[in-house]
């Protein structure tokens, strides 16, 4: 009865969270780096968007859904995944509601990005694992063609096996570690640059400060307790690796970030048997550390599932930190109740992010933040009378 009552829970918690997902496409545009991904040839997620949107139409429902879906499952692997740490079912749950607040997968979910996708796979690698190893190392074989991201895993066992001394897994994992180095080029990045701070405080705000810090607390002290199993060293070797390139070049911590998620199962079984393995005066702490941690992580959910109210307490609207996914879609349907279905636009980000709407590159009217005589259309665009954009069209007499 407990059972069927915890995956009851599950299901419920899951369809809330796609539902108050699936309420917030209608209050977002398609961004510049969104744009890029749906007009790029070269990334295999152009014929995934495209196969959607050829059915379902070329609207922002169409172009998030499969995201949110990948989403979803990934929650779902994720609550299994966390059998083999948790015994009871409510720590189960909890742990589920943590994943889903954590702001690095709550943006996933919505922002068109391979992040998802890598999230989904390194789950399912974790669940077919706890099956079969095996099986999971066949699994990953097919990983390689997918991403550079998944260089890290091969890594990992590669250090992994060679302190076992497992010469099958060592083969293994050098010959998919070559076939992803072939496939994706490694970039050098150039003049050294620091960005270890920045790479530092990125994994901090996708993660959450304090579950981040929980999680590199927890990897060392499995080292330091001689606890290091593969899921280990996969995780470890991604943190130390981008920590250390960041050194010399920019990381996106988003896209690796997701090797962290890994590690939430143990780093939830050591705190809950750490907490309840004292008396109850002496949990003050554990308390604490847990409440601050959720409150961030809910306060971070609130500013995505009501961003657009915060637009009311900025001066500049540009300051806004979803002001880039925000603006296109307002502006193109402004243009279009003008019949106007093709615009020269100074700003290219914009141009690509027009296009998306039906809102062709034409030197028949032009958009300009500049007002003169020649405007023949005053664009505003605003939030509950707070403006958030304004700019002028004017017709072009080019000949």
């Amino acid at each position: 009865m407990l059972e069927q009552r915890g995956k009851l829970l599950v299901g419920t918690i899951l369809f809330i969270d796609a539902l108050l997902l699936l309420l917030q496409i209608s209050q977002l545009s398609i961004s510049y780096h969104e744009a890029d991904i749906y007009f790029n040839h070269s990334s295999y997620l152009f014929y995934v968007l495209h196969v959607v949107t050829t059915i379902f139409g070329q609207n922002d429902y169409a172009l998030r859904l499969p995201f949110i879906l990948i989403h979803t499952f990934s929650a779902l692997l994720f609550y299994l995944n966390s059998n083999k740490y948790l015994k009871y079912e409510r720590d189960k749950i909890i742990l589920l509601v943590i994943f889903l607040l954590i702001p690095g997968v709550l943006s996933s979910s919505l922002i068109v990005d391979e992040s998802a996708i890598v999230i989904f796979l390194l789950l399912l690698f974790e669940y077919v694992r706890q099956k079969n190893e095996t099986y999971s190392y066949v699994l990953l074989f097919f990983y390689t063609p997918i991403s550079a991201v998944f260089i890290y895993i091969y890594l990992g066992i590669l250090f992994y096996s060679t302190e076992k001394r497992n010469l099958k897994l060592f083969l293994f994992a050098l010959f998919s570690l070559l076939i992803n180095i072939v496939i994706f080029k490694v970039d050098d990045g150039g003049i050294p640059t620091g960005h270890f701070l920045d790479s530092l405080g990125l994994y901090a705000i996708v993660l959450s400060p304090i579950v981040f810090l929980y999680i590199v607390y927890v990897l060392y002290r499995k080292y330091l307790q001689n606890e290091r199993d593969v899921l280990w060293y996969i995780i470890t070797t991604s943190l130390l690796l981008n920590l250390l390139f960041s050194f010399r070049q920019t990381i996106h911590v988003e896209i690796y970030a997701p090797y962290l998620l890994l590690a939430l199962g143990f780093s939830a079984k050591m705190f809950f048997h750490s907490y309840r393995v004292r008396l109850p005066r002496f949990r003050k702490k554990y308390k604490q550390l847990f409440n601050v941690s959720l409150v961030f992580l809910l306060l971070n959910a609130l500013s995505v599932f009501i961003h657009k109210e915060l637009y009311l307490f900025l001066d500049e609207p540009s300051r806004h930190f979803a002001y880039r996914m925000h603006v296109a879609k307002e502006l193109s349907l402004q243009l279009k109740e003008h019949n106007i279905s093709c615009i020269d636009v100074n700003e290219k980000q914009l141009q690509l992010r027009l296009k998306f709407y039906g809102v062709e590159m034409c030197e028949n009217f032009h958009l300009t933040e500049n007002k003169n005589e020649e405007n023949i259309l005053h664009v505003t665009i605003l939030h509950r009378d707070s403006l958030i954009y304004e700019a002028y069209v004017s017709k072009s007499y080019k000949l």
